[in-house]
């Protein structure tokens, strides 16, 4: 069995993490874009780009419990 430093360990761990939420952060995306197609029709491309600079998932959370209650697209953007 090969030897694998600590610091390599830690390393690809640290990568795990990362790729792991870079896809929950895609899915929640393509989740929230679902979301809006389907309760208002198509999706501005103004709101498409805003959506996809969110870099935070709580935010992407808030925004998907936003969409559960909004009735149009307004208030989908004062979430932004």
């Amino acid at each position: 069995m090969a030897y694998i430093s600590g610091f390599r360990q830690r390393a690809m761990a640290e990568g795990e993490i990362r790729g792991e939420t870079k896809g929950m952060m895609k899915g929640m995306m393509e989740g929230i874009q679902g979301m809006l197609e389907i309760k208002f029709g198509n999706v501005p491309i103004e709101l498409q780009h805003k959506i996809s600079e969110i870099s935070d998932l709580a935010k992407l959370e808030s925004l998907k419990d936003c969409i559960k209650r909004a009735t149009d697209y307004e208030q989908v953007q004062k979430m932004l």
